[in-house]
């Protein structure tokens, strides 16, 4: 299906489909273990789903039965493309929401009880300026829809008052996944290279290494 899917999806949503070695490979990194809640808020088809609960019934260690799989995505296609393959590989251990995942930290979320629950995300989230988030009342929930500043004094980052215009979405969907983490939960995400050299982007580090580790 994601071999012969038109331009339609591929790219104009910023969605754009992990291969599939890369896949096998970071669901082998996070190292899954039973009982995990695995969630993917951006799972398009559910590949990382599948790949989670194919590694965990193929391990001796882990009881795949135990294992529940949560994927949410706005593209009502995508989402209901990635239920009908979870459902099939795990059997009912599995549930996908068509939901703005960006929308979860809001009171009003029916998703919000999401939140510090995920023992492992695995996702590739969209990412592009062109489809950057400017809806004000979104950019209020997350601290990265703030505008940032870097003192020289005190070699640290301070969050303003002011919310930025727009927000690339990968930049939300990473804060978003850290907050869906629960305590020593692990997390392997797409990026764009940008985020890793950019020195505007330095906040988003700073915020990484006070909520976490950065592994590798």
């Amino acid at each position: 299906f994601q071999a012969i899917i038109g331009s339609r999806i591929r790219g104009d949503k910023g969605q754009f489909f992990t291969p599939k070695e890369l896949v096998e490979c970071m669901v082998r990194i996070i190292k899954i273990t039973s009982n995990s809640v695995i969630i993917d808020p951006a799972c398009g088809t559910g590949g990382f789903l599948t790949e989670a609960y194919k590694y965990a019934k193929e391990s001796e260690y882990i009881d795949e039965n135990s294992i529940r799989l949560i994927g949410i995505d706005k593209d009502r296609d995508m989402a209901d493309m990635a239920l009908e393959t979870t459902e099939i590989i795990s059997q009912g251990n599995s549930v996908v929401f068509n939901r703005n995942s960006l929308e979860i930290l809001s009171d009003k979320s029916d998703l919000n009880n999401l939140l510090e629950c995920a023992d492992r995300i695995l996702t590739n989230p969209p990412f592009g300026t062109k489809i950057g988030i400017t809806d004000d009342s979104l950019l209020r929930m997350y601290e990265f829809g703030y505008n940032w500043s870097y003192s020289e004094k005190e070699k640290t980052w301070y969050k303003l008052n002011t919310l930025v215009k727009s927000q690339a979405p990968q930049v939300l969907f990473l804060e978003l996944c850290v907050r869906l983490l629960k305590l020593g939960g692990k997390m392997a995400i797409v990026l764009p290279e940008g985020i890793f050299g950019n020195k505007s982007l330095g906040y988003i580090w700073a915020y990484l290494k006070k909520h976490g580790r950065v592994l590798a």
